[in-house]
């Protein structure tokens, strides 16, 4: 049932860390260089052994720490468990008032570039079987940009432009403001809120406001 399948993923996000732990896993570092000539990442060489060996991730990032520059030293473990910590001690807040909390969830938002927050949810739930509303609270603690209340406060000038689009004024010769939003949403899958913007961009996008 819903409560045995939730007690068991709740089970395995707890062990996660500490079977990457007996392996070293965690000291694994995907931005560091793996060859400096070539300028190669340790997670790009993972990829690599994954995709020409089809190479198991786990056992593709094992072979790529054998380098000693894909291996986190032991203060900047130290440091990513402070980090970690206040990440959970932050998460638990959220969760602990998360009726209230979740409102501030922005899903269309962008959590990084080419993913929006709602998109990084289900990537949490599907990769690592984090509950919908947990990986909700995950990702707002990421990401600020995730918050409604963030966006409101670092994007006020844009959300004043956009309130300024005008769907029926014409972006081009031949399309429509509306129609060139549409057109962004479906050949960049941007966001509709990004979309409007890029259109905003030309004048005759927007209106007057009285």
């Amino acid at each position: 049932d819903i409560e045995s399948l939730d007690a068991e993923r709740e089970q395995y996000i707890q062990e996660q860390p500490k079977l990457y732990a007996s392996l070293d896993l965690d000291k694994f570092c995907h931005m560091c260089l793996w060859s400096k000539s070539q300028q190669i990442t340790c997670a790009s060489r993972v990829k690599a052994l994954q995709r020409t060996y089809d190479t198991p991730r786990r056992t593709a990032m094992i072979s790529t720490m054998r380098k000693e520059s894909c291996r986190k030293s032991d203060e900047d473990m130290e440091k990513r468990a402070r980090q970690e910590n206040r990440k959970k001690a932050k998460e638990a807040e959220l969760m602990g008032n998360w009726a209230e909390n979740k409102k501030d969830f922005c899903g269309e938002c962008e959590w990084e570039e080419g993913m929006t927050c709602v998109e990084r949810v289900i990537f949490l739930n599907e990769r690592y079987m984090i509950p919908r509303e947990r990986a909700k609270a995950t990702t707002m603690v990421e990401s600020n940009e995730c918050t409604f209340s963030h966006q409101q406060k670092a994007h006020a000038p844009q959300e004043e432009k956009l309130a300024t689009f005008c769907p029926q004024c014409r972006w081009g010769p031949h399309l429509t403001c509306q129609q060139r939003v549409e057109y962004l949403l479906y050949a960049y899958r941007d966001t509709e809120r990004k979309s409007k913007l890029n259109a905003l961009k030309k004048p005759s996008s927007s209106k007057e406001i009285e």
